[in-house]
């Protein structure tokens, strides 16, 4: 998928280290790790608020 919208953010050197590390283990770009990373989250949010309820999400 072509991508034209640009994402950046800051992170310390630890987080910049598994970022790499994430990626090496996936054979993936670091872009791609962080992408991955992100849709589980979304994956995990969606699963646990249909069986909790929005409300508790966040605890």
């Amino acid at each position: 998928m072509t991508r034209y919208k640009r994402f950046t953010f800051l992170c310390n050197p630890d987080e910049r280290k598994a970022i790499t590390e994430l990626s090496t283990y996936l054979h993936r770009s670091q872009s791609d790790a962080v992408r991955f990373v992100v849709m589980k989250a979304v994956q995990e949010l969606a699963e646990k608020t249909e069986t909790q309820g929005v409300k508790d999400v966040a605890d």
